[in-house]
């Protein structure tokens, strides 16, 4: 079986966007790769949340790892259908 993989350039460049939310009223600044805010921006649609409440969600399930790849791995996990948002 052939797996194609499609790769979205802008996560290739290292370029990456800022964006400012709000967790418990406390503003805070993430960074990450334009298809990570993308599927984050996914996950918040198909589940009618804010990102503020998607980040929120995020925390509360924090373990150790830093702030800026737990987005990442909530990715993941919500697309390998690992985890309920």
């Amino acid at each position: 079986m052939e797996v194609k993989l499609r790769i979205d350039a802008r996560a290739l460049t290292g370029i990456t966007i800022r964006k400012n939310i709000s967790i418990d009223d406390r503003p805070t600044t993430i960074v990450l790769e334009p298809p990570v805010w993308d599927g984050l921006l996914d996950i918040c649609r198909l589940e009618g949340l804010s990102l503020d409440a998607l980040f929120k969600i995020i925390v509360r399930r924090r373990e150790s790892a830093s702030m800026s790849s737990m987005p990442r791995k909530t990715l993941l996990q919500y697309y390998r259908g690992l985890t309920e948002v």
